[in-house]
């Protein structure tokens, strides 16, 4: 490929990580994975972005329990990168994401469980060219995670419910470390890496409701334990030109999330399964300041059902537009929609199972970038 449609691919590079796929409810907590692109941009860069993540998950009406409408609401996501080089060879990166997050609440005359989980991670990554087609990185990410809860039932003693559980936020390092195989002329890189994850041990301030006992004793408050954590998992990331203006690329991802269930007073509240996400899309140059891209990412679930995880697996179809506004700024815009798998809730109050089918997930968002 000659340097004339090198430069075409240059636009559309920027495409090959779509901007919310992750961000619709993943496995496990998931909402965003770490990224080591940035690390590969030319020269100084600098960028943001924020997305808005819209569920519409429902399931069958309890009467008297839940209404039937949607239990996820809204939420929104922001990132950040800087990065810039240290000689021919070493790049630095500092990145800001959200890796881990939940809202859920049941909607009825009695709630049966809400829960509110927060999460955010700062990353600082290097890059270092190795020879001229072959890079190792890494990074150190810091990771912060707090969470509150109400109502959470306890699967061994029916008469007994969890009320009011508020998490006191903990931190922990996860790593990264990776490879990757460079071929420029034709904007290729393939890269492997494996992040280790992290582990939250949290003190709850729990206030325990037991129906057995007198009214004046039947709120008992209690200190525990709460455990969670990110999934640790290994990458691979690719992408090259296929043709002129034409960008293939894509990533096969696969998460431990078995090790990142939600854990209280040693009693797991999920039960998720390692899951392998897949995504795969093409770019497209239009012109010099417009580029298009699609991609679709499969994520076929684990079968296993939780109150708080009403839903599995995922197929999500993005677009994504990339424009060029001038030599140094340049804005991305991505949709994406997602199908999200039916599946049964288990641990219930009310004694039986909640069936949610056809729900689904809308996200939107952009990105602006200054690269000097």
């Amino acid at each position: 490929m000659n340097n004339k449609n090198k430069s075409k691919l240059t636009i559309i590079a920027g495409l090959t990580t779509a901007l919310i796929s992750t961000s619709a409810l993943a496995g496990g907590l998931e909402r965003q994975t770490y990224s080591a692109d940035i690390l590969f941009a030319k020269g100084t860069r600098i960028e943001a972005a924020f997305a808005t993540v819209k569920p519409d998950v429902t399931g069958d009406a309890v009467p008297g329990f839940y209404s039937g409408e949607n239990i996820n609401p809204k939420y929104d996501l922001r990132n950040f990168g800087f990065k810039f080089d240290v000689g021919d060879k070493l790049a630095l990166a500092f990145t800001a994401y959200t890796p881990l997050g939940y809202t859920l609440a049941y909607p009825g005359p009695k709630l049966i469980t809400s829960a509110d989980v927060k999460s955010q991670a700062y990353a600082l990554s290097a890059k270092y060219m190795v020879k001229e087609n072959i890079a190792v990185f890494g990074s150190a990410i810091h990771v912060k995670l707090s969470a509150t809860a109400n109502l959470i039932p306890d699967p061994d003693v029916a008469s007994t419910y969890n009320l009011n559980m508020k998490v006191k936020s903990d931190s922990d390092w996860g790593y990264v470390i990776g490879a990757a195989y460079l071929k420029p002329e034709i904007a290729m890189r393939i890269a492997l890496s494996y992040e280790t994850g992290t582990e939250h041990t949290m003190s709850t301030d729990l206030v325990e409701y037991d129906t057995t006992a007198p009214l004046a004793t039947a709120f008992t408050p209690k200190n525990v334990l709460s455990k969670s954590g990110t999934a640790s998992a290994i990458a691979l990331n690719f992408q090259t030109g296929i043709a002129a203006n034409t960008l293939l690329f894509g990533s096969i991802r696969h998460a431990y999330n078995s090790g990142a269930n939600l854990l209280l007073n040693g009693k797991a509240l999920t039960d998720f399964s390692d899951l392998t996400t897949y995504k795969l899309g093409v770019g497209r140059k239009l012109n010099d300041l417009v580029s298009v891209s699609v991609s679709g990412l499969y994520e076929h679930g684990s079968g296993t059902a939780s109150t708080l995880n009403p839903t599995d697996g995922k197929f999500t179809l993005s677009g994504g537009a990339k424009f060029q506004l001038n030599e140094h700024l340049d804005l991305t815009t991505g949709v994406s929609y997602t199908w999200l798998g039916d599946n049964n809730t288990k641990i219930l109050p009310i004694g039986s199972a909640i069936a949610f089918k056809d729900n689904n997930a809308l996200a939107f968002g952009a990105k602006i970038g200054f690269s000097f």
